[in-house]
């Protein structure tokens, strides 16, 4: 080439040449991540882990309280059968016409909860479903709690005997 031209316009005659040499300030020759990339992806999966797993094992017990309404639903309309029939509540689970494969006169063992039937003079009655667990981390996050409904008189449930978290926090799992 000619060496005026490059003069004119100021372009180093190393530029020009194709065989460029690897140079180490530039990234012509990197082939990996440096370590503070590295670090930084990692503290970003960390944060990511620390949000979403607790979210995770509250979602879980949630689906699991599904075995309570369908427990107390089922009890509910054989009490109801019941009472229609008698003219007062059932106090012992047998004389009901619903089955259960670990069933007895007052107590329905579940895969998740134990249900417990306990009648007031056959007016009232109190469905109390404790969970069950020997998971460790369920047992120190949630504690054994216990889902309680009355019927006739509220009809709705109650959380108690939560002692992993306080009452507040674990009533959200029946919203």
């Amino acid at each position: 080439m000619n060496p005026l031209l490059w003069e004119l316009v100021n372009i180093p005659r190393e530029a020009a040449n194709m065989n460029t040499v690897y140079d180490k300030n530039t990234n012509a020759g990197r082939k990996g991540f440096t370590l503070i990339e590295l670090l930084v992806v990692v503290l970003i999966i960390g944060i990511l882990t620390s949000i979403s797993i607790p979210q995770y094992f509250k979602t879980v017990e949630k689906t699991r309280l599904t075995e309570v309404y369908s427990v107390a639903t089922a009890v509910k309309s054989a009490q109801m059968r019941y009472q229609t029939g008698t003219g007062a509540y059932a106090s012992d689970l047998n004389k009901l016409d619903i089955s259960y494969t670990d069933f007895s006169t007052a107590l329905i063992t579940l895969r998740y909860f134990n249900a417990s039937l306990a009648v007031t003079d056959g007016t009232s009655y109190t469905l109390t479903m404790t969970r069950t667990t020997t998971n460790a981390r369920v047992a120190a996050l949630f504690g054994k709690y216990s889902v309680m409904t009355r019927f006739p008189t509220t009809q709705t449930f109650t959380v108690s005997d939560c002692p992993g978290l306080n009452e507040d926090a674990c009533a959200y799992l029946l919203n």
